[in-house]
């Protein structure tokens, strides 16, 4: 799939979501938008599983979500980010782990192709791709994993990230965190550290060749 294509996938994910919750819009109503077949929302987790069985999933649509999921910008220390143990024995940021236990339960039985998620979604997808081996694109990640061993499945995995994005360095350094999958960092011409973290400010250096020359054109990678 085209990375860009990703984005606007999962920008169209986050009109949907609006347009469902303010506008009392129905999925059915919305297949220009994206062609969804299942859709998740449960305990603050949102998911669009897609006809074309790409699963979409948002990063935070309510307040609840930043402290049930612990995705705090502004924690300085390891002691103030919660870690969890997954099935397979490695350890995780808990609350995203917590996150991606929902999103797995709900995918796994429906084979997924493809996995794109943005910010606290793009924690999510790093594991939920990694476990089931799948491509995954996530955007404006956050750091998942604790520790440096590989985990089995992480080259399934890309993480988009912009640098002056506060959300892609939380976890800080420092804490024991790391990013699942590989790594590629936009950096824009000027920087707004902290704001730009929504999808449209991805798509718009995405669309930018001299910002996005370091993220591959498509995922997984083209053969030579």
């Amino acid at each position: 799939m085209l990375i860009l294509d990703a984005a606007r996938r999962m920008e169209k994910a986050y009109e949907v979501d609006r347009l469902v919750r303010r506008k009392n819009k129905k999925l059915s109503e919305l297949t220009h938008l994206l062609d969804v077949e299942l859709s998740l929302n449960v305990g603050g987790v949102q998911a669009y599983f897609l006809k074309d069985k790409t699963l979409v999933v948002p990063g935070t649509n309510e307040v609840s979500e930043w402290t049930r999921f612990n995705l705090n910008t502004r924690a300085k220390t390891a002691q103030a980010f919660a870690r969890g143990t997954g099935a397979s024995g490695t350890k995780w940021h808990r609350g995203f782990l917590t996150h991606a236990e929902t999103v797995y339960n709900f995918v796994r039985v429906l084979s997924p192709k493809f996995l794109i998620g943005h910010s606290l979604g793009a924690a999510s997808v790093q594991i939920v791709g990694a476990s089931l081996g799948k491509p995954t694109v996530a955007f404006a990640s956050p750091r998942t994993k604790v520790g440096s061993a590989v985990f089995p499945g992480e080259g399934w995995v890309i993480n988009i990230n912009r640098t002056d994005d506060t959300v892609c360095h939380v976890p800080p350094g420092g804490t024991g965190f790391r990013h699942l999958g590989s790594q590629s960092w936009m950096a824009p011409p000027s920087l707004n550290v902290g704001g730009d973290h929504k999808m449209h400010n991805y798509i718009d250096l995405l669309e930018d060749k001299d910002a996005s020359k370091r993220v591959p054109s498509h995922w997984p990678r083209r053969r030579a």
